[in-house]
C-alpha cells in the first residue's frame, strides 16, 4: 500500500507551489501470499488542514485491468461496475469527502448479481492475490489545492488507511510536500 504525491513523482519533501492543484494517487495490493480474493476494500484519508477541502476532486480508479474514468468536478461518486462476463459479479464503488471533517473515503464491494448482496463465498472477490500480471493491484486518485494563505515552508502530509475485508487497517507511508510561494530564480 502506498500513497504517491503530486504528479506521481518526486521524493518526499517535494516542493509545490501554492497556486498548483495537487494530484495524488493511492495504490493498494492484495498481497501475493493472500489466501483469498478481497471482497471489500475501504480506503480512508484525513486530508491535511492546510488543504482547501472545498477544492477536493475525485479522480479515476481501477483494479487489475479495469480502469474507470470518474467525470470531472465530482467530490462524490457512486457506480456499479459490471464484471459479470469476466469475473461473474458486480463491483459497487462509492467515494466522497465529508467537507466538515476533511475525511475522504473510497469503498469497493463485490456484489452477487443474483442476490444483489455481498458475495457469500469466501473465495469470490474482485481483487485476487496479486501476481506478475498485476491483477491484485488497484488505485484511486484525487486532486486538491492548498490554502492560498500558506507561506513558504508550510508542510502538507498525506497518509491513507486501507482495510481489506475484516482485516486490520494498513497505513500507507506518509507523503510530504513543502510549499514554495517564491518566484523561480535563474
Amino acid at each position: 500500500n502506498d500513497i504517491v504525491g503530486p504528479a506521481g513523482s518526486g521524493p518526499p519533501d517535494h516542493f509545490m507551489r501554492v497556486d498548483q492543484n495537487f494530484p495524488y494517487m493511492i495504490l493498494f495490493e492484495n498481497k501475493p501470499e493472500a489466501t483469498a480474493p478481497a471482497q471489500i476494500v475501504v480506503i480512508t484519508q484525513q486530508l491535511d488542514a492546510d488543504l482547501d477541502w472545498s477544492t477536493f476532486e475525485l479522480g479515476d480508479f481501477g483494479f487489475g485491468d479495469t480502469n474507470i474514468d470518474v467525470p470531472e468536478g465530482r467530490n462524490f461518486y457512486q457506480t456499479r461496475v459490471d464484471l459479470r462476463e469476466s469475473l461473474g459479479y458486480f463491483v459497487d464503488f462509492t467515494a466522497g469527502i465529508d467537507l466538515e471533517t476533511g475525511i475522504v473515503s473510497w469503498k469497493f464491494e463485490t456484489i452477487d448479481p443474483e442476490t444483489g448482496d455481498l458475495v457469500e463465498n469466501a473465495l469470490s472477490g474482485f481483487l485476487p492475490p496479486n501476481d506478475a500480471s498485476g491483477r491484485g493491484q488497484g488505485f484511486v486518485d484525487y486532486s486538491i489545492s492548498p490554502k492560498a494563505s500558506l507561506t513558504t515552508g508550510a508542510i502538507i502530509t498525506a497518509q491513507a488507511s486501507i482495510v481489506f475485508d475484516d482485516n486490520a487497517p494498513l497505513l500507507t507511508p506518509v507523503y510530504t510536500n513543502k510549499i514554495d510561494t517564491g518566484l523561480p530564480t535563474s
